[in-house]
């Protein structure tokens, strides 16, 4: 499947909306007993960039068991929001890169770089709509764990993001689970 995007349709402005498609484009047709079983609502957290120009990486482990990666930049003038997708072994989805329906000011992404992001997968009747939202970082001084509670960011959720990227739990989060900068 690729992902495609539509406009977020009168939610808030740190929310986008994309739509996942099958690979021809099609919208994916499922049997009531399959929507079901896929409508499990999975959460992943979307480790951003360290600069302006790096890409937020969003992982999304799909009910099939596969995992796709949505990269998330600015687009060549830093106007529009831009996604890619990946396989779960690197392989690319859908070939183009597509536009996000938000331009810088419409959409407060300016700290995309600094920010954490949740991906929530809400099911509806042609495809599943995934709702991206801002959660931005404590200061250096906040305790990570006391802003955002265990059911945002347990310790199974920082190590399996830590695997997904490739390095250890320590280096990505810290000795004392505070997000490095």
């Amino acid at each position: 499947m690729a992902a495609k995007v539509k406009p977020s349709q009168g939610r808030r402005d740190n929310h986008l909306s994309l739509v996942v498609h099958n690979r021809d484009g099609r919208k994916p047709k499922k049997t009531a007993q399959q929507r079901k079983a896929e409508a499990i609502e999975a959460v992943c957290l979307i480790l951003t960039g360290t600069d302006a120009k790096s890409r937020g990486q969003a992982f999304w482990n799909h009910p099939s068991g596969r995992t796709y990666r949505i990269d998330l930049d600015w687009d060549l003038f830093g106007n529009y929001l831009m996604t890619r997708h990946w396989g779960s072994k690197g392989t690319r989805l859908g070939g183009q890169r597509t536009t996000v329906y938000g331009r810088r000011g419409e959409i407060d992404w300016d700290t995309l770089q600094y920010d954490l992001l949740k991906l929530c997968i809400v099911r509806d009747r042609h495809g599943y709509e995934l709702d991206v939202e801002r959660i931005p970082l404590p200061e250096e001084d906040e305790d990570f764990d006391a802003l955002y509670g265990e059911d945002q960011l347990c310790p199974e959720d920082r190590a399996s993001i830590a695997e997904m990227i490739g390095c250890s739990v320590e280096d990505l989060f810290g000795p004392t689970g505070t997000e490095k900068k």
